[in-house]
């Protein structure tokens, strides 16, 4: 034992000259360590003052100082900028959806965002903006940017009400001749495509092409980077709070599907079919924060996924059934998803950072074409309208059209695009009128209707028959419809009316030798 405590000593101090020098090194290194005293070269200024030295982007600047950002692109924060020069914003201005003609003119909301629907609260370099934490290479296609629901609120006439039940209780009790509208009652993500998204989802450079109305011979390159349909062409200028790129046009924040559906003159036939299933909601927190003496609302569809996040008595979380109206009865028919829904998941367990959605919506004269003498003339015939189809028809025709999955509805898939049965739906891009790019997904505009199996199936009578109400019920209910919607295969298929069900001798009550005959009747709420 003595002899190993003495070889221990002697080893350490032997040692001893090594640990000196070893102390004595970091100790002249951290004496003479220049980024105690200087900066490194390559960071730059901060985001505000890059923007001020560069020269070229005064009215971007004006933008922050309006808003009084300043101090936070001056001396605080982690953000990333995406701006325009001051030629491109003229340009902007030249040109717009709000029909501003200069910057004067712009208000405070429109100020808002443009600024907030350009900025991104943590750093992220061009490589990374197809990325999730992790990371996790090409996996992200959205992403919260900085804008908030109240920096987007709309007013709505009395007069440009929807003519639905619900929307007329409003316009019978509100005070003046318009509501503050939500759109959606969370803030619309910003989309982004970069190349490790495009490789990930086997997307291909026309897909983006086609779906941002690219010139057909454009090259989708590996450098090349998009926010909201606008490309990146200088990027990556480091600061010492953020990162700042520039972009080829400017950007606004993205409408979601509904919107843009209910805003486009060619889609008003489909836009008054999707607004059966809204309603408006009162938010007496919405009135209180930003109505300003003016009740605020927030749109809402019945649908068997959505959210109720913010809203006034309900519980605030994502990717349940919305199926409940604004007096508190439930809804029998939905949609299979929440067209209004800005951070809109394609799935319950996929996040919304990952894909999107996607709608074929049809124009209105092909809608039209369809009622009075394509497939759905039989619905004519017996209803006469849309306005006279009842709603559980035109659910089955709204939901063949919307799709859960935007990757898996690119053009280059057309080919593999399904109905409500699972079989090809014919999607072909030469009925694609126009895409547009939303904020939860993509709208194809079509020239065609595509109709749902119900409408061809054997089940078809009982959709549209006010006596077949039992038996419609009782297929849909048990998981019949998985069979007799199959076009592969051939049914006979015979429909009892409802009276046939007010004496209905009991099959098994027989084999047992007590006969029992049961009465059965529909109700409709």
């Amino acid at each position: 034992m003595k002899n190993n405590t003495k070889d221990f000593l002697g080893r350490c101090w032997l040692l001893m000259p090594v640990l000196v020098s070893v102390v004595l090194c970091i100790t002249s290194c951290r004496e003479d360590y220049i980024l105690d005293e200087q900066e490194p070269e390559w960071l730059g200024e901060s985001i505000y003052d890059f923007l001020v030295e560069e020269g070229k982007y005064s009215n971007f600047v004006r933008l922050i100082e309006d808003l009084n950002y300043k101090d936070v692109l001056q001396r605080t924060g982690s953000k990333t900028l995406f701006v325009v020069d001051d030629t491109t914003f003229a340009a902007f201005l030249r040109n717009n959806e709000w029909g501003v003609t200069t910057y004067q003119e712009l208000s405070k909301m429109q100020k808002e965002q443009l600024l907030y629907s350009s900025m991104l609260d943590n750093v992220y370099f061009s490589e990374m903006l197809g990325d999730a934490p992790g990371p996790q290479k090409g996996m992200t296609i959205r992403r919260n940017s900085s804008l908030r629901v109240a920096h987007k609120l709309d007013k709505l006439a009395k007069s440009d009400f929807p003519n639905t039940f619900y929307w007329d209780l409003v316009k019978t009790n509100m005070k003046g001749d318009s509501i503050i509208l939500l759109q959606d009652n969370t803030p619309a993500p910003m989309v982004t495509f970069a190349y490790s998204y495009m490789i990930n989802n086997s997307l291909v450079g026309s897909d983006y092409a086609f779906v941002t109305n690219q010139p057909t011979n454009y090259v989708f390159d590996n450098t090349h980077v998009f926010v909201n349909g606008a490309r990146i062409v200088e990027a990556n200028n480091k600061c010492k709070n953020g990162v700042v790129h520039r972009l080829d046009k400017m950007v606004t924040p993205l409408t979601n599907m509904a919107e843009t559906i209910c805003t486009n003159d060619s889609t008003q036939v489909f836009a008054s079919l999707l607004n059966r299933f809204s309603a408006p909601y009162s938010s007496q927190s919405g009135t209180m924060e930003y109505g300003n003496g003016t009740d605020v609302y927030v749109k809402k569809y019945f649908t068997t996924r959505g959210h109720s996040q913010g809203l006034d008595g309900f519980d605030a979380y994502t990717n349940v059934e919305f199926m409940t109206t604004p007096t508190d009865s439930a809804v029998g028919t939905g949609l299979k998803f929440d067209p209004g829904w800005n951070t809109l998941t394609a799935s319950d367990i996929k996040p919304m950072n990952e894909d999107m959605t996607a709608m074929f919506v049809p124009t209105n004269t092909a809608l039209d074409r369809f009622l009075h003498e394509g497939s759905g003339k039989f619905l004519y015939d017996r209803y006469g309208s849309w306005e006279g189809i009842p709603d559980h028809v035109i659910a089955d025709l709204l939901n063949n059209h919307m799709k859960s999955s935007f990757v898996s509805t690119v053009p280059s898939k057309f080919d593999q695009v399904k109905n409500d049965a699972q079989i090809d739906m014919g999607v072909k891009e030469d009925n694609i009128v126009m895409p547009v790019l939303c904020c939860n997904g993509v709208v194809y505009i079509t020239d065609v209707v595509y109709a749902p199996v119900s409408y061809v199936a054997v089940t078809a009578p009982t959709l549209v028959n006010d006596n077949m109400n039992i038996i419609r019920w009782a297929t849909e209910k048990y998981g019949f419809l998985a069979y007799l919607h199959s076009m592969d295969s051939y049914y006979s298929f015979i429909l009892p009316v409802d009276e046939a069900f007010s004496r209905y001798l009991d099959p098994i009550s027989v084999a047992k030798g007590e006969p029992e005959y049961w009465n059965f009747k529909y109700n409709d709420e």
